[in-house]
């Protein structure tokens, strides 16, 4: 059962993080910049994708 939920929760971030970056190429140079230097914090501000 935690087998099947770890594997849920990485496709989970997986699906997420292609969802950003298709996001992110839609968008105009500034705004891709503004999100690309804001991800770094989630993974260094203790968020929910620091591990």
């Amino acid at each position: 059962m935690i087998f099947n939920s770890a594997v849920f929760i990485y496709f989970f971030l997986v699906v997420l993080a292609v969802c950003y970056f298709l996001l992110l190429e839609k968008l105009p140079e500034q705004s891709r910049i503004y999100f690309y230097s804001s991800l770094p914090i989630y993974f260094t501000d203790g968020g929910i994708g620091s591990f």
